[in-house]
């Protein structure tokens, strides 16, 4: 042990030796995400957000011209970048953009953490594990949350700088309402606002201003789209049958969180009764655990894995501020920290960097290809209906829509109960399948007599085409 305090008494004692560990880490953590630009598979969800933004350059306006699930600002932004830096279909320009704002995000993990601990090797750490937590957590894709997150990070840093401060507190609502708008699930960041404003004198005041913050862009949104925008404020949740299913998908998720991802955390509630003195302590820390148990309602309505995007930055900062504020049994909680960190590690550079972008790079390639091959061989100009979620892909890479587009938009195959599907599949001029059949709880017989109907047209090994 005395030799582990040596070393690193000696590293940072020394500038240089200094300079090379974090900026080694600070390589560490950008290696992943230029690999992945360059070879991670093209995500469905991804897909879908891009297929949007290219209806609308093509000047059509969502809730109006077509349905979309989502509130609006992500795709403007998008739409903004395509059009400035004249883009076309190019998924690694937009999933660069992501890791920017990712790293912006990671800034202010970094400085809210620096704000709570007065260390800025406590906090580059804190910056650090975001990264590489959230990057094998579905952040290694284009999503609504990286958006969200940095609007919900930013008007958390304001309140938190300023906590006194009335006026400011309009423009803190304005940015928690861009993060909603960015995704719904960014309303939790209005509710971590209110728990922090009522332990000031000006309460009253600065609540009145956040409220009024929230509602202008909204009440914007309305202007612009009317009735119709608001359909989309309860959010498109995903379907569970019973509360149970619900509660269970918390559970399960909470678990994976505190043993696969944060297993420090654990640690957390053991030490908190010797911290929790000061009033600061117990509005600061109190706010990182409602983020983390706030966020996990998410998992009630779906078990996705990029759901936790919102989660990992409360955490990292809550463990790195909890390692600041103990002095008893501290080399526990930094052996805890370790393992955390490296799970993180593994999971990012062995399951993510070499298992899939390094020895598998020919997933994202074929999906190029098979673009290229459906292109050959359709006319592009007609509806193409995809029946798989596993090649949701193609609606971005061949830029081709679905039937029914402006009541129905972009459909994902499974995802739509089997009449509408059904529905798709009579009205498409092409259909693009798996040869094996993916229909969940659907009626396969009759959606093959569909199929059989059609003429089929091979285009890999995996995937049939039907005319």
């Amino acid at each position: 042990m005395n030799k582990v305090i040596d070393f690193k008494n000696r590293l940072f004692e020394n500038k240089t030796l200094r300079l090379i560990w974090f900026y080694s880490l600070a390589i560490l953590a950008i290696i992943p995400s230029v690999f992945a630009v360059l070879h991670a598979p093209i995500d469905p969800d991804s897909s879908y957000y891009l297929s949007v933004v290219e209806r609308m350059n093509e000047g059509l306006v969502p809730y109006s011209d077509f349905p979309i699930g989502y509130t609006p600002v992500v795709f403007y932004i998008m739409l903004f970048l395509k059009s400035i830096f004249s883009i076309g279909i190019n998924y690694e320009f937009f999933l660069t953009i992501h890791f920017i704002l990712q790293f912006f995000s990671a800034l202010l993990v970094y400085k809210i953490t620096l704000f709570f601990v007065q260390r800025k090797d406590y906090s580059f750490y804190a910056a650090l594990l975001f990264i590489l937590a959230s990057h094998w957590n579905g952040g290694n894709s284009f999503l609504l949350e990286t958006p969200s997150l940095l609007f919900g990070l930013m008007s958390l840093f304001i309140a938190i700088k300023n906590p006194h401060k009335i006026g400011v507190y309009i423009g803190v609502g304005v940015l928690s309402s861009l993060s909603f708008l960015c995704k719904q699930y960014g309303l939790g960041f209005l509710g971590l606002l209110v728990f922090l404003v009522f332990f000031d004198e000006a309460r009253w005041k600065q609540f009145s201003n956040l409220i009024v913050g929230f509602l202008v862009p909204l009440i914007l949104c309305y202007i612009i789209w009317g009735k119709s925008f608001f359909v989309v404020i309860g959010g498109n949740y995903g379907n569970h049958n019973t509360v149970i299913q619900g509660l269970y998908s918390i559970s399960d998720r909470l678990l994976y969180l505190f043993v696969r991802i944060f297993p420090a955390l654990i640690l957390v509630f053991f030490y908190l009764p010797s911290i929790l003195k000061k009033k600061n302590e117990i509005k600061y820390i109190s706010m990182l655990i409602l983020g983390i148990l706030g966020f996990m309602l998410q998992f009630y309505f779906a078990s996705f894995a990029h759901y936790y995007l919102y989660i990992i930055p409360f955490s990292s900062i809550l463990l790195f501020l909890i390692l600041s504020k103990i002095n008893k049994y501290k080399y526990i909680f930094y052996f805890t920290v370790f393992v955390t960190v490296s799970l993180s590690l593994y999971s990012t550079y062995y399951n993510r960097l070499y298992k899939i972008y390094y020895k598998l790079p020919e997933i994202k390639e074929n999906q190029y290809t098979l673009a290229r091959k459906i292109l050959n061989t359709v006319d592009s100009t007609k509806t193409l209906y995809i029946g798989d979620i596993g090649l949701i892909q193609q609606y971005y890479l061949t830029n081709m829509i679905p039937p029914n587009f402006q009541n129905v938009g972009y459909t994902f195959g499974i995802a739509l109960d089997e009449k509408s599907h059904i529905s798709q599949i009579n009205d498409a001029n092409y259909v693009l399948k798996f040869r094996k059949d993916y229909e969940f709880n659907f009626n396969t017989v009759e959606v093959k007599k569909l199929l059989d109907k059609r003429r089929k047209i091979n285009i890999t090994n995996e995937v049939v085409l039907y005319k």
